[in-house]
This record gives C-alpha cells, structure tokens and sequence, in this order.
C-alpha cells in the first residue's frame, strides 16, 4: 500500500507530466509546427508497448529488404543475386505483421 508522501510525490510528478503536455499542445498549436520539438517529446515520454519489437523488425526488414533492391551484386552460383532475394522478402515482413 501506498503511503501518504509517496501518494504527494505520484501527484506532483503526474501534474508535473500533465502541465508539460498541455504546454507542449498549446505551443505546436499557436506555433508553426516544430517536427524537432515533438520528436524530443515523443522520446523523453516513450513507453514500451508489448508489440514495439514487431514493429522495430518489420522497419529493419523492410529497410535491409530495400536495400537489396538498390545494392546491386553479381549473382552467386548463377542464380541468386539481389532482385531474386528481394522477392524473397514479403512472407517475413508478412510475419511480423500479424
């Protein structure tokens, strides 16, 4: 159970966290539209939500899958060069989708 100073401090912070959004929204409404200033707002006050790391690798493969297509090799034993293996792509980023 919570005591009473704890229960203040809990208070304080989340009136503290609560000030600074509505600071946060009245300043990129008034304002032109600061890109920097949200992104520093969205890191500091990140949480972790159970489905991030499916997200973090669907942006890795898409970007690596990406790549394949511009990063041009010479094809290994005649057969697999990189517009091959980009087509092998879409099922894993379909994996991480669902």
């Amino acid at each position: 159970m919570l005591d009473r100073k704890s229960m203040l401090l809990r208070g304080f912070i989340s009136l503290d966290i609560l000030s600074y959004y509505i600071n946060n929204f009245a300043y990129l409404s008034a304002r032109k539209f600061s890109y920097f200033s949200n992104m520093v707002a969205q890191v500091v006050f990140w949480k972790y939500r159970p489905y991030d790391r499916k997200i973090k690798n669907f942006f890795l493969l898409m970007g690596l899958s990406t790549s394949l297509e511009f990063l041009n090799f010479r094809p290994s034993l005649w057969i697999f060069d990189t517009h091959n293996l980009w087509h092998l792509q879409p099922p894993s980023l379909s994996h991480h989708i669902e």
